[in-house]
């Protein structure tokens, strides 16, 4: 086993790997990732598609803003698993009570959802554009098999980024005049952002909501959770990361941008790269 993190200030003792195996609450199970709950303390994500810079990013959230999201409590790597030991933290995923919510309830959330937002960028840009250890960009729009610097980051510049993203186009083997036409256009799409800390996939599925009982008026607990994609990006790319997942089946982008400025040129422009990534 290799240990990679382990926090001073677990409620109690860590799990063991044979315990977490043997969890029968299993939370979800996925793309050789799976999540299980032991006992009411512990939530612990694990598999060979879980990588370390999650963890990473739980420690900087915790450290640098001290925000409403999991508390890592240990990472270690065991038969080339990686596992990461988190908070439990109790509530509905968003998406599956989004429906039921009444118009006022929805605008507490998203309230409370632009404060932990507005923390996150008032953060002082550190001069790059990657993940918060200053290596490749945890997207896979940045993703290459070899971890080509030269696509997935860290950026210098806006020009950098742009130009990485031509690059990838060029490893997927997009057609030439496809490759040309973003060439031709991103930097004065994206090049004039500036890098913000971002979490990169700010869906309902990975925010939990707590009611708070007891007041005049239903009041709510907000947590962002699954922090694998965050890093310092574009300062549009909050807004692009939630356009390309949103399915247009109900009010969530008009929600979302009371709590994250909008930049729809941007957004669906990139909407249109992925696409072609994805279907090259």
């Amino acid at each position: 086993m290799r240990h990679i993190y382990s926090s001073p200030s677990a409620p109690s003792q860590i799990p063991t790997v044979q315990e977490i195996r043997a969890s029968t609450n299993v939370i979800s199970e996925k793309l050789r990732r799976t999540v299980v709950a032991v006992s009411d303390t512990f939530l612990v994500k694990y598999g060979r598609a879980v990588e370390e810079i999650e963890g990473w990013n739980l420690l900087f959230v915790e450290q640098s803003l001290g925000m409403p999201a999991p508390r890592l409590y240990a990472m270690f790597e065991e038969s080339q698993d990686i596992f990461l030991v988190m908070e439990y933290i109790h509530g509905d995923l968003l998406e599956d009570v989004w429906s039921d919510l009444e118009e006022q309830d929805k605008m507490t959330i998203v309230g409370k959802l632009g404060g932990i937002i507005d923390n996150m960028r008032s953060l002082p840009s550190l001069g790059y554009f990657g993940s918060v250890l200053r290596g490749p960009l945890p997207n896979d729009m940045f993703w290459t098999e070899t971890l080509d610097p030269s696509v997935c980051g860290p950026f210098s510049d806006g020009n950098e980024l742009c130009l990485g993203l031509v690059a990838q186009l060029i490893y997927r083997q997009v057609v030439t005049s496809r490759v040309e036409f973003f060439k031709r256009h991103l930097p004065q799409l994206l090049g004039r952002h500036p890098p913000v800390f971002t979490h990169a996939d700010i869906q309902r599925k990975n925010i939990i909501v707590q009611e708070i009982k007891g007041g005049q008026s239903r009041d709510y607990n907000v947590f962002i959770i699954d922090w694998e994609s965050a890093g310092w990006y574009p300062s549009c790319w909050e807004y692009i990361s939630i356009l390309i997942a949103f399915n247009w089946g109900d009010d969530w982008l008009a929600k979302a941008e009371h709590f994250i400025s909008p930049w729809p040129v941007e957004a669906g422009f990139m909407k249109l790269m992925d696409m072609y990534m994805t279907f090259y």
